[in-house]
């Protein structure tokens, strides 16, 4: 008898509105300028929870409280209870955001043991390229066999960056545990320049020189690489943004074409990075950076056969703060991602590593995992995502 294929059987579907309604000076949410430039997909996010007889409800009321808590906070993020009009703005009129319930026909240890990407999608509430879709935000409430439970979220990416969106999840969990006051983080300082380069831009480095390694026979041997890394814009104005800032405040800085040899380290990611400042940010503010940026890339692509390969980090963002009321998640996890060439970090549940969701062409994928360098630094449970 074979394995039995992964599923998730929609249950049942609710329309959850914001509890109180949104006031008509609000009901016209105009997209700024880099709302309007961000991919038009939604941000993934799927928070798994043991079960707990001895601390936690049955999964009836779980739903229900999830739902109540839901369309509290919905309220402060009116938003995503409306409806998308056009391509520049939202028309909040509180309709509200598909709620789904599903059981799934595994245990929840079979996804927490063998985590696979592209099954992981079936959690989720929407496609995550669905560009006609008109709900901003979507959630499904996962129940496996054994009593365990995931909740998805979808929200999209032309409103709101990766921090917005963690932001709006932990809120929604401090509301469903009854805080009087929904408690905002503190306002982020600006970034002290430091003498070495964070995990994050080591561990980019490291992977863009197996990348490399990985691609260097496939196609012309004279290549040019692009890198890509998403950079947070709110300790970069004066003064500082608050770290909760709802919206797209993020850029990517992107290097120049490079020739880089098998084997050869590249350190200048974290020179790149470095020139969002303050000064690229007031620029921005002014519109010509934007543009500007746009000639020089364009200028560049004339040469030769270009690779790019993008970088996102989730690192350091309250991942695990999401504690709805019966305990922090077991694990934090990623569905498959939408593009190729794309590697997104993530903290693990105690904070000492890094998990990467590393998104390539099939048969870049296959030389890539097998690169014995590679091996000798992933765990046993790296995950890995093979696009196709």
């Amino acid at each position: 008898m074979g394995i039995m294929k992964f599923e998730a059987e929609v249950i049942s579907k609710h329309i959850i509105k914001p509890a109180s309604p949104t006031p008509d000076h609000l009901r016209h949410y105009q997209f700024s300028f880099l709302d309007q430039i961000s991919p038009p997909v939604y941000n993934p996010l799927l928070l798994f929870y043991e079960f707990n007889a001895k601390t936690q409800p049955n999964i009836t009321e779980i739903s229900n409280h999830l739902k109540t808590s839901l369309a509290k906070v919905l309220s402060l993020y009116y938003p995503l209870a409306g409806r998308f009009k056009d391509s520049q703005h939202v028309d909040c009129n509180d309709n509200g955001v598909p709620y789904l319930e599903a059981q799934v026909n595994r245990k929840l240890s079979d996804v927490l043991n063998n985590p696979i990407p592209g099954e992981l999608n079936k959690l989720m509430p929407f496609e995550l390229d669905d560009v006609a879709n008109k709900y901003p935000l979507g959630v499904q409430l996962n129940v496996f066999q054994c009593g365990g439970f995931a909740i998805a979220q979808c929200l999209t990416h032309k409103l709101a960056d990766g921090l917005s969106y963690f932001t709006f999840s932990k809120t929604w969990a401090a509301t469903a545990r009854g805080e009087p006051k929904v408690a905002h983080p503190q306002k982020v300082q600006a970034n002290k320049t430091s003498a070495h380069p964070s995990r994050v831009e080591a561990l980019s480095s490291f992977i863009l020189s197996r990348f490399v390694e990985a691609t260097k026979d496939i196609g012309s041997t004279e290549k040019f690489y692009r890198v890509v890394h998403a950079v947070n814009l709110r300790p970069r104005f004066e003064p500082p943004l608050p770290h909760h800032s709802f919206g797209n405040l993020y850029r990517v800085t992107m290097t120049a074409p490079l020739q880089i040899s098998s084997g050869e380290p590249y350190h200048g990611i974290r020179e790149e990075i470095c020139k969002i400042d303050n000064a690229y940010v007031r620029k921005l503010q002014k519109g010509d950076e934007h543009l500007s940026s746009i000639k020089t890339y364009a200028k560049s692509f004339a040469k030769g056969e270009q690779v790019t390969i993008s970088f996102s980090s989730y690192c350091r963002f309250p991942l695990y703060d999401n504690d709805f009321g019966w305990g922090r998640p077991t694990w934090v996890g990623s569905p498959a991602l939408t593009f190729k060439n794309l590697v997104n970090f993530m903290d693990t549940r105690e904070g000492g590593g890094i998990e990467a969701y590393i998104s390539l062409e099939e048969e870049v994928m296959t030389k890539f995992v097998s690169d014995v360098d590679l091996l000798a630094y992933m765990s046993s449970s790296a995950v890995l995502n093979q696009a196709t």
